[in-house]
């Protein structure tokens, strides 16, 4: 995965993922004018190092935010074909080399399959904040099965990462949307959230199979 943004300072960063659990963060005049360089590496022992191998698999990197993805896992190891997956929120100090981990995302008690599986922070969030605005984040769940029953439960989530905590306290949900609330207008759609992109107030959800 591969995500670009720019911080607060207004320098473009770039954040790349190794496929095996880290995530390479470039400045672009790190290695002098458009000479883009590593700034640093994140890994899921930066974040509650509980991830799985796969943590970074979706990436989204704006206004002083990164938000890793990490479908595949699995907290009790005991759902590995369909895991509940994750989404861990890191906030930049005062350069792109110094990243600290706030938390990871949740949604309630629900299950959370394949939470993370998709990401996106709104290309304004740096401005909105300087304005006193939200940041909005987004975060697709294509596998969440509520009732355990098959039934299609995928959603997308909505967070506003601006009221991210410094502390333990839970960053909540702000909007969440299930496969039931299209239903009627695109069926049961069982992918739901496979793929996410929010820009300022509009956010779009694409699945496998409908968009």
């Amino acid at each position: 995965a591969v995500a670009m943004g720019v911080d607060p300072n207004g320098e473009a960063l770039a954040a790349v993922s190794s496929g095996s659990g880290s995530v390479f963060v470039y400045g672009q005049d790190e290695g002098g004018l458009d000479g883009w360089g590593l700034l640093t590496t994140l890994t899921k022992a930066d974040a509650s190092g509980d991830g799985s191998s796969t943590w970074g698999n979706a990436l989204a990197l704006e206004g002083g935010y990164l938000l890793v993805g990490d479908q595949e896992y699995d907290k009790k190891l005991t759902n590995l074909d369909n895991p509940e997956g994750r989404a861990d929120v890191f906030q930049m100090g005062v350069t792109g080399a110094d990243w600290t981990y706030l938390q990871e995302l949740e949604v309630g008690d629900r299950k959370l399959n394949n939470f993370g599986a998709a990401v996106d922070i709104a290309n304004d969030c740096a401005t909105s904040m300087a304005g006193g605005g939200p940041c909005w984040a987004v975060v697709g769940a294509p596998g969440a099965d509520f009732d355990s029953y098959g039934a299609s439960d995928e959603y997308v989530a909505i967070y506003d990462l601006s009221t991210a905590p410094s502390s333990s306290s839970a960053l909540g949900w702000t909007a969440k949307w299930q496969n039931q609330d299209f239903k009627a207008l695109i069926g049961d759609d069982p992918n739901l959230g496979a793929a996410v992109a929010i820009d300022g107030t509009f956010s779009a959800f694409r699945s496998t199979t409908v968009s």
